[in-house]
């Protein structure tokens, strides 16, 4: 029997080859308790039997005679076996994180394409996950004299209404996109939204639409038409409110993110990818989040990968960094890390962010640095422009 020491078992997290990955997925790990390898664990969980694994295998081996490399856990869950939540039921997180890095791998290798053209439809939606950073340091004051829990929740909130007007026809909301908030500070992570929308992680925009916590009469500043300034009063809702205590649970908030996206993706398997929206002003107190990010933007439908976009928040008044192409000019071992944990844009997000004024490229990625109110606003506004609408 090989062996199944830490050491050992850690290198079948980062596989490099076909090899590799059959060694991850057939070998004993410690993740899976008294299990001596992924088919074992699930039958003793009771959501496979032992017939349909010897089936599978079968199938495994007529495929590597004919050339083609695949681990156990791809077959299982693409003819609908077992799905990828009963992996991480099963499995925990950190064998379910090992499957999608090892499916990333073998879709590389097949060179399996990442459109992000799927048209969105009622029947097909998009999901947008906001996590949001609610340490005590989100109390610090910004230049617009709000505290930036504040500034966020506000751009947030809009962000939220914009999306409800862009989903809004004669006969009401339509359903083209479902939308989740994360909140993290202290030493917890929890739902951003409360009440009804509270209960679930992921909610349809037509339930966000009927459900904020309040309606608030404020005031907008607006161009007359004859060059001058006019205010006038309009409804604002409330979904998310600011929070600031404590420390940053980055960690366990991307983890927390992953098992709904795997689970999302797993009911959603032919719609656009989810787009996760992180915000924060600090660096982690609960480990390393950089290996949970990568394994969270591996987590894919059929039309692409999770997009991960990251926004630091900052109110020194130092120049914002936006939407770096590489790590050469970032001025920290801190953003070269957040840099890493963001995705490339898109082409029609490029496209969108071009017309918003930014230079970016073919390599740009989903990433500001020391972002002041209007890369917060922009930020929002540029990573919910997922493919069109039908």
């Amino acid at each position: 029997m090989p062996d199944t020491s830490d050491a050992v078992a850690a290198s079948y997290f980062t596989p490099h080859h076909a090899d590799e990955l059959w060694a991850l997925a057939t070998n004993p790990h410690p993740t899976l308790g008294q299990a001596r390898h992924l088919g074992e664990a699930l039958i003793q969980a009771q959501v496979l039997d032992a017939s349909t694994l010897a089936e599978s295998l079968k199938l495994q081996q007529t495929e590597r005679e004919q050339g083609h490399e695949r681990p156990i856990g791809q077959i299982l869950v693409e003819y609908g076996h077992v799905s990828t939540a009963q992996f991480l039921a099963t499995a925990g997180s950190d064998f379910n994180f090992a499957y999608y890095s090892l499916r990333h791998s073998v879709e590389n290798n097949i060179g399996n394409p990442m459109a992000y053209e799927t048209q969105i439809s009622r029947n097909s939606p998009t999901a947008f996950l906001f996590i949001v950073d609610q340490s005590g340091s989100m109390s610090d004051k910004m230049s617009s004299g709000k505290t930036k829990a504040e500034f966020v929740a506000d751009a947030l909130n809009r962000t939220l209404l914009n999306l409800v007007t862009r989903c809004s026809k004669s006969e009401g909301v339509r359903d083209y996109f479902e939308v989740g908030v994360i909140g993290y500070g202290g030493s917890s992570v929890s739902n951003g939204f409360s009440g009804v929308l509270g209960t679930n992680p992921i909610n349809p925009i037509s339930m966000i639409e009927k459900n904020p916590v309040r309606v608030e009469d404020r005031k907008r500043k607006m161009d007359d038409g004859a060059g001058g300034i006019i205010e006038t009063n309009i409804k604002f809702p409330v979904w998310f409110e600011p929070k600031a205590s404590g420390g940053t649970p980055m960690r366990e908030a991307l983890s927390k993110a992953a098992e709904e996206l795997v689970a999302w993706c797993d009911t959603h398997p032919n719609s656009y990818p989810p787009t996760v929206l992180h915000v924060t002003d600090g660096e982690s107190t609960d480990g390393d989040p950089e290996e949970i990010a990568k394994h969270l933007g591996a987590i894919r439908t059929n039309d692409g990968e999770v997009l991960i976009l990251n926004i630091h928040v900052s109110t020194l008044g130092t120049d914002p960094i936006r939407f770096p192409s590489s790590e050469n000019r970032l001025p920290d071992s801190y953003a070269n890390m957040l840099f890493r944990m963001s995705s490339q844009f898109p082409q029609h997000v490029l496209g969108f962010a071009k017309e918003k004024g930014y230079a970016v490229d073919a390599e740009s990625r989903g990433f500001m640095f020391n972002a002041d109110a209007v890369e917060i606003v922009d930020f929002f506004d540029i990573g919910t422009r997922a493919s069109q609408l039908r």
